[in-house]
């Protein structure tokens, strides 16, 4: 019987903190730049592909445990060990924002696809919202009975799902401001959730060595892959649109925007601001990385309210500019030949 061989190649090692490299992740808007954030409370920027780094920024001081760009990749934010949030501006090189709240350290952050709020995840079980502009926490989700490890925004704004050490996927309205379901099928910790960009989806992997995949439409489980060799860390393979390699998934078919689920279920209701000239039935919609921004929640959460500043762009200032900021720092090195 022909066997199949697996290969695989290291491509580039470099050092890049003093200590242990706790986080990464990519810039989603380029894929072209990096940042790391370690045990040495530096949080570090790079060019992939290159062995210098671009930037090194300071002002945590305890282990960074989570970084994130935000989607302009003008701002880095970046979760401590502490329970510390701090957001920097690239290009001034300076922290614009410090948000204080969590009670033990971060393990997972998320900005919101189309407005200035930010979610996070936390050691002490909770989840919340902040509001970026207004410098504070408009919202806190409380439900996970142990460490939220993984969280993300829905693509168009108004769901989280998070995933907690204690093995349950939770599903939070954010115009409602509660649960919204909750599916406990892991047997063990979840290490990640991730939404497809386009489908009605929803994937969970956990350290049960399995990859749960969800139909939001109904909230049902439809497909599981066979459990893997060793623990599932990250399932972000999904966020590009593309199919899970293992075991035997079978795609859903087109499905309706998050806007458009059952009122019985508590979820979003369809309104006039949910993509001009969509329609209502789930046959005949726009994807989900089209759909509208956020139209407003319910004043009794701490209001997510609709402005100018939602969607439009605007950042928090950014200071002087100066010929070697992050942008000059950043296209020296990628013209630069490897």
């Amino acid at each position: 019987m022909a066997t199949s061989t697996k290969r695989s190649w290291r491509l580039q090692d470099f050092v890049a903190h003093g200590s242990n490299v706790n986080c990464l992740a990519l810039g989603h808007k380029s894929g072209r730049v990096l940042v790391t954030g370690g045990d040495d409370k530096k949080v570090n920027l790079w060019a992939v592909g290159k062995h210098n780094c671009i930037m090194s920024l300071s002002g945590h001081i305890t282990p960074v445990e989570c970084v994130k760009f935000g989607h302009s990749e003008e701002h880095v934010c970046a979760g401590s060990q502490a329970g510390a949030l701090k957001i920097w501006d690239l290009e001034a090189a300076k922290i614009v924002r410090t948000l204080t709240g969590h009670k033990a350290s971060i393990r997972s952050i998320d900005f919101h696809p189309y407005g200035d709020f930010l979610t996070s995840g936390s050691l002490d079980t909770s989840i919340r919202l902040w509001d970026i502009r207004r410098k504070g926490c408009i919202f806190t989700y409380k439900g996970h009975k142990q460490t939220v490890n993984s969280l993300k925004f829905s693509p168009d704004g108004q769901w989280i799902a998070s995933g907690g050490e204690e093995g349950i996927v939770k599903l939070w309205d954010l115009r409602a401001g509660r649960m919204l379901k909750e599916f406990p099928e892991h047997s063990g910790p979840v290490t990640a959730v991730e939404f497809h960009p386009n489908e009605f989806l929803l994937a969970s992997s956990s350290a049960d060595r399995s990859i749960n995949f969800w139909d939001l439409e109904n909230f049902h489980l439809v497909s599981s892959t066979e459990k893997d060799s060793g623990a599932i860390r990250q399932d972000s393979a999904i966020g590009s649109g593309s199919q899970a390699s293992r075991g035997k998934t079978r795609p859903l078919a087109r499905a309706a925007k998050l806007a458009g689920v059952h009122d019985t279920t508590g979820a979003i209701r369809q309104d006039s601001a949910i993509g001009s000239g969509s329609q209502a039935s789930r046959g005949k919609t726009r994807p989900l990385a089209q759909a509208a921004k956020l139209s407003g929640v319910h004043d009794t959460i701490g209001a997510i309210r609709q402005d100018s500043a939602i969607g439009s762009g605007s950042q928090a200032s950014r200071g002087t500019r100066h010929d070697w900021g992050y942008r000059a720092r950043l296209g020296h090195w990628l013209g630069q030949p490897s």
